[in-house]
């Protein structure tokens, strides 16, 4: 079994996982679109991405935060019996089917994070400042 650990040490069962520059894609098999969306848009739960193969940790991922795309391919074909013939299928053997939901993330250029750690700070100083008479 294929799995990824998130920050929060939640796990979910995965299809597949790769990597390419700054991009991470992850793929679940019939997986809940609602649940998937509200999972991978936690950009604090998405910091360190672990996978695993059963119960071997093969690889950690950091800072893929931001969610980038969700798209869900429906009625793929995930394997193919060679063995079993089967003349309803487009092989001409037995297929097993599956809809395949697509998370793509990227790692945010490191100055998208300081902006975004800068326009916060801002907000909290603004609040702050409100709260306890301050005119800024």
């Amino acid at each position: 079994m294929k799995k990824i650990r998130f920050s929060d040490n939640t796990e979910l069962e995965i299809y597949n996982i790769s990597c390419s520059g700054n991009t991470l894609t992850v793929e679940v098999l019939n997986g809940n679109s609602t649940d998937l969306e509200t999972l991978f848009k936690d950009s604090d739960n998405l910091a360190v991405i672990q996978y695993y193969v059963g119960t071997e940790l093969v690889k950690g991922y950091a800072g893929y935060t931001r969610l980038n795309e969700y798209k869900k391919c429906m009625d793929q074909t995930i394997s193919t019996d060679y063995s079993t013939p089967d003349s309803s299928t487009e092989s001409g053997f037995a297929e097993e089917k599956a809809d395949i939901s697509v998370i793509t993330l990227i790692k945010p250029e490191k100055i998208e994070a300081v902006a975004d750690k800068t326009e916060q700070n801002a907000a909290d100083i603004a609040y702050l400042a409100m709260e306890s008479g301050v005119d800024l």
